[in-house]
Order: C-alpha cells, then structure tokens, then sequence
C-alpha cells in the first residue's frame, strides 16, 4: 500500500522563508536551497526512488529543522522502505511540530501496527477518526490493525463502516470478505469478492483476495485465473507480481506451477521495490527453486534474511524453506 502523503497548508515551504527575508537578506540561500531540496524529495518520491527522497528531506531538515513537511515525506520514504521505527519518529516529530491531521496519525498507526505496537496503533486510528468521521479510509486503517491482530470480528465490523461510507470501494469490499473467509462465512466471503469484482472490475484486490479463496478451497486453476487478470490490470503493482509468481512457484498443484514464469514476474516485483521487500526477495528465492537453479534459490534466501524487517514467524518459515534449498526441495506452500 502506497502512503498517503497530505502536508496540507504545509506544502509552502516559502512561507517562513518570506518572513525571514523579511529580516535579513542573509537567508535567502538556505531557503531557497531548502524549498529546491524539497521539491527534489518530493520528485524522488513519485518515481519510487526512496533512498533520494531521504537524502533530499535530510537536507531540508539541515536548513530548517522545525519545519514538518521533510519529516512527513520521510517518514513516507522509511515507511515504504518497510523501516517502521523510523518512520515512527519522523510521523511524532512532524506532529509535535504541529502537523496533527487525520492522515498523519493514520499513517503512523499502520506503522505502529507493522511493528506489533497494536495499542498504539489503535489509538492512532482512532485519533483520525475522531478528526475526520466521514472519512471511510480512517475506519478501513483501524480495520487492516484488526487484520494484523487477527481480530476478525472487528475487521468485519470496520470494513463495515467504511463501506456504508463508500459501497463502491472495492479494496474495502475485498477487505471484508478476506475477513469473512477467516471467521469461516466463505458464503459471504465469495459475495463481497464477486460484489467488488462486479462493481470495479479494474479492481487490484478484489482479484487478490478471491484468489486467495480459490487457493483455500484447492480450485486452483481460478485463483491462478485471478492472479494473471490482477497482474494484467496493474502492470506496475508489486503486490500482485509476487503473488502470482508465489502460486506459479509454490502451489501444491502441478499445473499451476511454471518456474521459469515466476522468476520472470518475481523479479519484476523485487526491481519495482528496489529489492528492499523481504516477501519478494523469499518469492524469488522460491521461483529459482522451482526452475531448478538451488544455487540462486538458496543465494536469495540467504539475501532475504539480512533484512531487517522479517517478522519473527516469517524468519522461522524462510529458515526452513533454505534448509529445504539447500536438500534441493522446491517449495511448496500455501497462499499468502
């Protein structure tokens, strides 16, 4: 999920630099380099180019340390770097510099739930909520902590209220029904994915997640349909790339696996996130194995290990897929 960047009245970088000019010629440099820095960051942002977007907001903050929209558009860049403890930082100290939206606090509280911290996460959707509760999106954040906690229940009950604000939305629709298909209510489940598919065909994740059913309900040869049908229609969507190329390499049914395939879209997932998500890195891993190449399977693997945002879970089932490379087993798993 991309992050959602709102500065609001912030975006004027000028506007602090006009008073100061005011007062003294002198800083014209630094805030004109300042404001140059930031459009910079915000340029390497929109072209996914995260390290510069860093390095760009450090420079900002170099020149004007107070001001809060270098830390926002940071902690944006660490948060889809899959680095939550600075991002963390970066979202507390945009607003204890006075950038306290709805958005912020809805951005640090996927970020508090990325890191397990599911009270505070909580208490950050709530606080979006508070600011803005007409805004379906506050209420599907809650939602996606519920998903993390595993609390169900509660997942359905805020995707809920999401789609009484927006029916239309099919994420949140496809949302729900993955809630559904883990309290076990596949009926419903299979209804809000056929309704999001019917309602935005171009939808990404309706196809993902009745892809994922399909895979629990062993009818392979949909859940592999939906996969290419969600790649297809968004070419550029990592999320789907790996999830295709996982079935393609790991699927228990012989007909839906194809090796060379998975290291093919595998790779274009982990190119599209600069081989900076763990997930893509292990899917390709898995796809090399398929192919039959354990050499680079296991090489992947090892890679996907130094990084330092694999969950404890994960780190425990990667350890025993490279033992399995290393015996020269392919992969075989369920849908994730």
């Amino acid at each position: 999920m991309r992050t959602k960047i709102v500065v609001g009245a912030l975006a004027a970088l000028g506007v602090a630099g006009l008073v100061a000019l005011a007062w003294g010629g002198r800083y014209l440099v630094g805030i004109a380099s300042a404001s140059g820095y930031q459009t910079a960051a915000e340029a390497a942002y929109d072209r996914d180019d995260f390290d510069d977007t860093i390095r760009n907001c450090n420079r900002v903050i170099g020149l004007r340390p107070k001001h809060p929209t270098a830390y926002l558009w940071r902690a944006c860049a660490y948060e889809a770097k899959e680095d939550y403890g600075q991002a963390i930082a970066d979202y507390s100290t945009a607003i204890r510099l006075g950038e306290d939206s709805a958005y912020v606090y809805g951005n640090r509280s996927r970020a508090y739930a990325e890191q397990e911290q599911f009270d505070a996460a909580i208490e950050d959707a709530n606080r979006a909520i508070q600011r803005e509760p007409e805004e379906a999106e506050h209420y599907a954040a809650r939602g996606y902590v519920h998903r993390l906690q595993g609390d169900y229940a509660r997942m359905v009950a805020d995707y809920s209220l999401a789609l009484a604000l927006e029916p239309t939305d099919g994420d949140n629709r496809a949302a729900r029904g993955y809630a559904y298909s883990k309290l076990g209510n596949w009926e419903r489940a299979f209804a809000d994915y056929d309704e999001g598919v019917k309602q935005d065909p171009s939808a990404v994740s309706a196809h993902l997640r009745r892809a994922e059913a399909y895979s629990a309900h062993g009818d392979w040869s949909k859940a592999l349909r939906d996969l290419r049908e969600a790649v297809r229609l968004g070419p550029g969507e990592a999320e789907a790339q790996n999830d295709l190329a996982w079935m393609l390499a790991t699927s228990p049914d012989g007909a839906t696996r194809d090796g060379s395939e998975a290291v093919e879209v595998a790779t274009r997932a982990c190119e599209s996130t600069q081989w900076n998500q763990w997930t893509y890195i292990d899917t390709l891993a898995a796809a090399y194995a398929e192919a039959g190449d354990f050499g680079k399977a296991v090489q992947w693997q090892k890679q996907a290990l130094t990084l330092n945002t694999v969950t404890n879970q994960s780190r425990s089932d990667m350890l025993r897929r490279l033992a399995g490379f290393e015996q020269r087993q392919p992969a075989r798993e369920p849908p994730r």
